[in-house]
């Protein structure tokens, strides 16, 4: 199938990465936002774009004028009232209701006692369910560059300038939570203070390392390690102390930016909307990475039983790498040329 995709140099570009990856594991966002997102709220919300890929490196471009048309439609649509986010929220977290058991399942289970059969059935309903959880994680995603802009125009309109315009927007543009490499970091230094196994921490964060580029379970040495960095800065209850408050320091500074500012409520309420959409964002990126590893976990059995390579398969769409092993086909003459470089739309 031939993707078609106008991009106009002239104009000014949005450009993501470039970043280290794989086909299978960019192509869940590209058809997720392109694809499942128009499918589940009936018109494109996500505007055109496409994946460019080069020697293992890739890259995701737009129009950067349409992406913060379309970003401002989404985040007054589905993010500036609490209620339509809510909607939004409920659906994203039902849906990863269903992955956390595809992901437990695979770290604790794998798929060694399938058939071949209920296998790949189990592989395709996986993709199916991941797909769709980028219908709902892109709204947030896509929500934020539109508001962002919204809210630097407002402080501009409203006279800053300088040091006070940046002090303020750094604010006003600020997550409402910790990152979950910050909330990992909380319960490694929760369990280091209570002499707690470090198998309770492998156990909720073996996936912390993933990325679009692979997979790898932490190890026990490897928390050692990182549990030895932290002593070695010193007090452990005060470094957990300075993250237990990382977020209360933000809002403590927003409201401070607003009484110095005389800043209406309106853009307060914008700003935290904004401020849910990016904590939502990062929240998304460690749901993808816990699913990375039940992806590798089918590909590596498939690889035992099938013999279609991980090697070749992370360069196939789910489809391909299921009609192969159904079929028997080769799809080996075309991983060469991906790896040196495609274009990826829907």
């Amino acid at each position: 199938m031939t993707f078609q995709f106008d991009l106009d140099p002239h104009r000014e570009l949005f450009r993501w990465g470039p970043l280290d990856g794989q086909l299978i594991t960019l192509q869940f966002p590209v058809m997720g936002l392109l694809k499942n997102l128009t499918q589940t709220y009936g018109k494109q919300w996500w505007p055109d774009g496409a994946l460019l890929s080069k020697q293992h490196r890739f890259i995701w471009m737009q129009d950067n004028a349409e992406l913060l048309r379309h970003s401002w439609n989404a985040f007054e649509h589905f993010m500036l009232s609490n209620d339509a986010r809510a909607a939004v929220r409920a659906s994203y977290d039902a849906q990863v209701e269903l992955l956390r058991y595809d992901a437990e399942r695979a770290y604790v289970e794998g798929y060694a006692a399938y058939s071949d059969d209920a296998l790949l059935h189990e592989f395709e309903q996986w993709v199916s369910r991941f797909q769709q959880f980028w219908a709902y994680a892109g709204l947030p995603e896509l929500a934020t560059w539109g508001a962002a802009a919204d809210i630097e125009r407002q402080l501009n309109e409203s006279g800053l300038r300088g040091q006070q315009h940046s002090t303020a927007l750094e604010a006003l543009t600020a997550p409402e939570d910790t990152s979950f490499f910050q909330k990992a970091e909380v319960d490694l230094l929760t369990i280091l203070s209570s002499n707690g196994p470090l198998e309770t921490y492998r156990d909720r964060w073996y996936w912390i390392h993933n990325s679009y580029a692979g997979v790898h379970r932490c190890s026990i040495d490897e928390i050692q390690k990182e549990a030895q960095e932290f002593r070695t800065r010193g007090d452990l209850a005060a470094q957990l102390r300075l993250l237990e408050t990382y977020v209360d320091r933000l809002r403590e500074k927003k409201l401070a930016v607003q009484q110095q500012y005389a800043l209406p409520d309106s853009l307060m309420h914008e700003s935290r909307a904004l401020g849910i959409c990016i904590a939502w964002q990062d929240e998304r990126k460690g749901e993808s990475w816990r699913q990375f590893d039940v992806l590798f976990s089918f590909l590596r059995e498939i690889e035992r039983r099938f013999n279609v390579s991980v090697s070749h398969s992370v360069w196939m769409m789910p489809e391909e790498v299921i009609r192969t092993c159904r079929t028997g086909e080769s799809l080996a003459e075309f991983i060469t040329p991906r790896r040196d470089g495609f274009v990826l739309g829907a």
